[in-house]
Parts: C-alpha cells; structure tokens; sequence
C-alpha cells in the first residue's frame, strides 16, 4: 500500500520527531502499522461493495512536546471518547492515524479538528490532515486547478457561540437534503459546498480554531518493482529492435491499404487512473470511434466493454494484425516511456474504465500491460466480471513467476494466430 507523497521531507528533524513518537505509541493502545493497514485494507473491500466512503485522519505530534512514558494512553483514551466504536487507532505513516469507516471529507474534518483540540488540551503540539477514499466524483485530480496530488481543502469556519453541537455530534451522516438545517444526529449547523464538497461549520469555543483542512486521495497503488521496470526496458528495446521489419512492414501496408493515419492514438486509463495515449496500429477506417454507438448492441462482451469478433469497421490488413496481434507491437513505445508494463491489466478506453465499478478498478492499482491473463486465456468469450477477477488476481499475485507464464502464453497465441482483440 502505497500513500501520497506529502512533499519534501524535513531532512533528520522530521526524522527524529516521528521516531520520538513512535517509541512513545508503543506504550499506548493503538493497532501496529501492519495491523492498521490490514483494518484499511478491509474497510476498502466493505467501502467497495457498499459504494461508502472513509477516511483517515493523520495525527502528528512535535517531539518536543511529547509528554513522558505512558501519557499517550491518555491520549488514546480521550480520543476514544470522542470517536465511534467502529474507529481504529493505529500507527499511520510513523505517527498516528484514526479509521473512519463510512465518513465522508466534510465530517472527517470535524473529526479532525476535535482530535486537534483533545491533544492541545493534553499538552501535545498537534497537527492533522486527512486521506479519503475514493475522491467525490466532482473532486477528481483533473478539476483541480493549482493541485497535482488531487487534494483539495474542507473549510471549518467559526460560527455564533450559541449555535452548539456540530463539535460534539460525531462524524455521522448529514441531512439528506444537504441544507445544513441538521447533521445525522439532529444537531443544527451550517453547511455549504465547496468544491462540490459538504463542508460543515463549526461552532466557536475556547480550544477550537476555525481554517482549512487539507484532504489527500488515499491511493492503493503498488509501486513498480525494480526488476519488472528493468525487464520492461530491456524487452521493449530487444522487440523494437529484432520486430522492426514486422513494424515496417505492417505501417507499410496499413498506409497502402486505406486511408487514414497508420498509428491509432486512444485515451486509456493507467496506473492510479492516469489517462494517456496508447499506441495501436490503425486496423479500422477512419471515423470508426464515431460508429460504435450503433454497433453496441451487437457486442459480445458483457459489462461496459465493447468486443466484436467480425467488427464491420476492421480493414482487410487490420483483420489479420488483430489475430496477430501486431497491431499492438507499437505499445512497446508506451513500455519505454513508462505508461504501460510488458504484462499487466490491459488498459481499457477511459469512457470504459470509469464506467467500472469499484471493486473493479481495483486493476488500476498496478501498471498495464500489452498482455495479461484475459487476453491469452480467452479474451471476449470470458464475462466481464471473470476478467476483472483475473485482473484482481494478478494484482494479488504479480511476480517475476507470473510474468514470464504470461508471457510464454502470449507467445503462443502469437504463433498461433489466435488473438483475442
């Protein structure tokens, strides 16, 4: 499990803090880092299946003002009284996390910000932000102006003393109608949208502080190991080299057979839902794109992809490149830039992806590949949920091993002209 990146470190004082505190942690009643994120982990596939959202507050403390052996089970303890039974305390990134299951960004905020004022109260120099998974719909990456790792900010703002209650109400639903008139526990308090975001308004006390809380996309993303990137490089260098004449020979006839552009450039979904463009011998007419909506009904694979075994658009060159695959051989291009592994996840259109659902894309977690388990096991003739799952279980199981089976396997339909797509 991989987090985002929260920018330079502070060199060996940043260091020396989070280790202070986390030998301190050790004496207090808290889950251990492998224990916490196998609570994340779990609460993900919950979240999935029930289409909920959850948080995490990230809770870090100053090594100067850390009290001595044993307070922090004071601390723990206060925070427990604040916080739901179906909350989890755990170490987080060498300090202090807090599970919310079922919370979205605008209550975890105020959770956030109790937590905050618990620890001043206690003596501790406390600061927090927050992780959330997934994004809302309408705070994706791509709507951020200014913001590259898709955070965006929940105000808490300062309202009349006397409109009480919003601080000590939990992190429970809000009102279905999203007015603000009442939180889920019948407590009255303002409520506006900021980037399509609920943020709720605090009431004014004497430890509270009104501002903004910064919100990071937790992210599942498994980095790429060493030697998959090392065995990318050297096999996409060692195929444009020793394929090159498949390469020119198939641009050749590609230009001769029709009109049009002899590399077909699409949008796909990778890694962590980043788009890019991948590269494909062009095997259909021009203005293809445009005519699949036509031709949907007659798809053969279920779910949102698109498959069509004998696709009226194919060009006579393009029917054999597909069953050849070497119609996919300019992907080696998408391998040395980085966008796409030699075996992984085939990258689907990204009107596809997104319209995957939670528990699917759970695929996005690792790099794509020009091949996978799908493709040399049977391709459209598997139902969409069965490759999902073989997906998943690639995801799970991804290994020097499992590569090279997929690989030897792609050989094979290869030689044999059985391509799939």
């Amino acid at each position: 499990m991989n987090f985002p990146a929260r920018g330079p470190r502070a060199g060996w004082s940043r260091r020396l803090r989070r280790r202070a505190f986390k030998l301190a942690l050790v004496r207090a009643d808290v889950l251990s880092t492998e224990a916490f994120l196998a609570a994340i982990a779990k609460e993900r596939c919950r979240a999935e299946r029930r289409d909920l959202t959850f948080c995490i507050v990230r809770m870090e403390f100053a090594a100067s003002r850390v009290p001595p052996a044993g307070s922090p089970s004071n601390l723990t303890d206060a925070f427990r009284q604040r916080l739901r039974i179906t909350d989890e305390i755990g170490e987080f990134e060498s300090a202090m996390g807090v599970l919310l299951p079922e919370t979205p960004p605008s209550q975890a905020a105020v959770v956030a910000n109790d937590l905050v004022d618990i620890a001043r109260r206690l003596g501790y120099d406390a600061t927090s932000d927050i992780y959330v998974w997934p994004l809302p719909d309408d705070v994706s990456p791509a709507n951020q102006s200014g913001e590259h790792d898709g955070s965006f900010l929940v105000s808490i703002e300062a309202i009349a003393p006397g409109d009480n209650g919003a601080a000590a109400s939990g992190n429970g639903s809000q009102n279905a109608n999203g007015d603000g008139s009442s939180d889920g526990n019948g407590n009255g308090h303002a409520v506006r949208q900021e980037h399509g975001v609920a943020v709720t308004s605090l009431p004014k006390t004497e430890s509270s502080s009104s501002g903004s809380v910064r919100v990071r996309p937790l992210s599942f993303s498994l980095p790429v190991p060493w030697w998959k990137r090392g065995i990318d490089l050297m096999g996409a260098f060692a195929g444009l080299i020793v394929l090159s004449p498949i390469l020119g020979f198939a641009a050749l006839a590609t230009r001769l057979s029709s009109s049009g552009p002899v590399v077909f450039r699409q949008w796909r979904e990778g890694k962590d839902g980043r788009l890019f463009r991948i590269y494909k011998f062009r095997t259909m007419r021009v203005g293809a794109e445009a005519e699949q909506g036509s031709l949907r009904q007659w798809s053969e694979q279920d779910g949102p992809a698109f498959k069509i075994k004998d696709d009226p658009r194919l060009t006579l060159v393009g029917k054999y490149l597909r069953r050849t695959c070497v119609d996919e051989l300019p992907q080696l291009f998408n391998v040395l830039k980085g966008e796409m592994s030699l075996v992984g996840p085939r990258p689907l259109p990204a009107d596809e992806s997104l319209d995957c659902t939670r528990w699917q894309r759970r695929r996005l977690d690792v790099q794509p590949g020009m091949t996978c388990f799908w493709q040399v096991t049977g391709g459209r003739e598997i139902p969409f949920d069965e490759w999902m799952r073989m997906d998943l279980r690639y995801v799970r199981r991804h290994g020097p091993v499992t590569d090279a089976v997929v690989l030897v396997k792609t050989l094979i339909v290869t030689l044999m002209h059985r391509g799939s797509v």
